[in-house]
């Protein structure tokens, strides 16, 4: 086997094995209820090595111009303020395997000092 055989060779290995790379993906979604009502969901595109994942929430009717913690489980994901209709929306991007550990079952919980506003339970979409 010459140079360039083993050259071609290699690359052609390369590409099966970018080919064979298995595509994992995970698709969450809480309705959300209490003081007001809202959603949340969560999506992880798994590629191989490669993992980008996102967290949404959003929430409506709850007292204007007012902050709030958004948790899953006991995850603290982010703070979220409402505008002046008494909404906010929010969405966080991670890449790489530095993300909240969500699943099915777990609990979305958006509260402040005056407790807990709206919760839901994520369950597949």
């Amino acid at each position: 086997m010459n140079m360039r055989t083993l050259t071609i060779a290699s690359i052609l290995g390369i590409g099966c094995a970018i080919a064979a790379a298995q595509v994992i993906s995970t698709r969450l979604e809480a309705r959300l209820a209490g003081a007001g009502k809202g959603k949340a969901k969560w999506q992880l595109v798994q590629k191989g090595r490669e993992i980008q994942s996102e967290f949404e929430v959003e929430g409506e009717r709850l007292p204007s111009n007012t902050s709030y913690d958004v948790y899953v489980g006991d995850q603290f994901i982010g703070t979220v303020t409402t505008n002046g209709f008494g909404a906010f929306s929010a969405e966080k991007r991670y890449l790489g395997a530095n993300h909240p550990n969500v699943a099915a079952g777990m609990t979305v919980t958006v509260a402040n000092t005056g407790g807990v506003v709206l919760s839901g339970v994520f369950a597949a979409r």
